[in-house]
This record gives structure tokens, sequence and C-alpha cells, in this order.
């Protein structure tokens, strides 16, 4: 942590299971750079100086054990390719990314959360089908980003959507079709009123309890549907 170090240490133990390099200098991953130690559970690089340009399509090949990534805090304009199949957790908040893809996430099947927060995300920069193998996500962070509306095709299994802090002014009947587990909602600080959110945009969301939209231009009316069998929360005065 904060060493100072510019690459990731040669010679490495072969049974290391976590490797914790945040807040250090480290501007490129190389094809064999982790070749070494591939029973990584968790591997932490927040905080560094890698580019999408110079981290290798073939960086993680080895890691098929790694459980948690954590590459906040970077300077990535694109999703990294070769990602561990085995990824439980995806940490890429405060990055620069521009554009998600499919082809970054495929074969991503047992990621249960991911962070996108604090980048420069907008609707039209989400290619189709790029969440439709994240078959297990259950936490989806695209807070602090730039998106006018909620994105579409959302994976099934999410539970939890963080979309705060973006430009969303409008939430139509069709928000949330393709996610009928959810369970929290976070709006706040976005460009909603009163009647932004239309009447029948949490119909077949019976397990949503929360929905915070507070920071808004105005309070925003919350509707839902009478079968619900309790009320989500309404956040913040």
């Amino acid at each position: 942590y904060g060493n100072g170090l510019d690459r990731v240490p040669p010679a490495l133990p072969r049974r290391l299971r976590a490797l914790v390099l945040p807040h250090n200098h480290v501007a490129a991953l190389g094809a064999r750079d982790l070749a070494a130690t591939p029973g990584l559970t968790e591997l932490n690089l927040a905080y560094n100086r890698l580019a999408s340009a110079r981290v290798h399509h073939r960086a993680f090949r080895r890691l098929r054990a790694l459980r948690s990534l954590d590459l906040a805090g970077n300077q990535l304009t694109r999703l990294p390719m070769g990602l561990p199949t085995g990824l439980r957790t995806l940490q890429l908040q405060r990055n620069q990314l521009r554009m998600l893809e499919p082809e970054p996430l495929a074969g991503l099947d047992q990621l249960r959360e991911l962070s996108l927060a604090h980048n420069r995300l907008r609707v039209g920069d989400i290619g189709p089908g790029t969440w439709h193998e994240l078959q297990a996500l259950q936490m989806l962070d695209l807070s602090h980003n730039e998106l006018s509306f909620v994105p579409p095709d959302l994976p099934e299994a999410l539970e939890e959507l963080h979309l705060e802090g973006n430009r969303i002014g409008h939430v139509g009947p069709e928000a949330f079709l393709s996610t009928p587990r959810l369970r929290a909602l976070f709006l706040r600080a976005n460009r909603l009123h009163m009647t932004s959110i239309t009447a029948e945009a949490f119909l077949g969301l019976p397990n949503l309890r929360v929905v915070d939209t507070a920071g808004n231009p105005e309070q925003v009316l919350i509707r839902l549907p009478p079968t619900t069998p309790r009320g989500p929360r309404a956040g913040g005065p």
C-alpha cells in the first residue's frame, strides 16, 4: 500500500492467495506479470496508473481461482479483456470508462457485484447485449455517470441498482421489466420531478423495499402497485 511500486513485483510466492497493491504507480500489466501466482483469489490494484492500452489481453489468463478484482481509480477507458470467469466481485469505479461492450463480460456468469460508478458512461455507450451473460449479478453500481435514463435489458437476477448522481429525468413503464427481483433502487441526485416516475414503473417488482429519490429538483411521487406486500421507503426529505 503506497510503496511507490511502478510494476507488479517479480518472483512472488506461487501459493500467494491475495495480492494487495493499491495506491502505487503501476502503469502496465504484461502477459506474464501474474503468471507465477495462479492461486490468487484476490487482486487489488486500485488507485494505480493503469491505462487500457497497457493492460495485456492475457494478463489475467492464469488466474482461474480469482474471485475479487479491484481496478478502481485507474485510467481505464474500456473494460479489460480476458477477465477470469470465476470472478464474484469486480470494482471499476473512478476510471475513465466511456464504453461498455459484451465481449469483456462474456463468461462472467458467476459475477455477483459490479461497480462502474464515477465514470463517463452514457446510455448510448452501453452496447446491446452487454449484460446478457451476467446471470448471477445482484448488485450493479452505475452511479455518478452521465446516464439520461435507466439502461435497458439489465440482468434478471439484479437486486440492488445504484443510479444516483446521473442525469435521469424520467422513468418509464418499461424501465424495470427485466429486473423482477429488484429490492433496492437508488435514484438520488438526478433530474427527477414530482411526476417523473410513471405509475407503472414498479409493476412486477414484489420484492422492492427501498426507493431513494432524495436530492432531486422536486420531491418525487412514488406509486406502488396495490399487490406489493410492503411499500419501499422513499429516501430522504
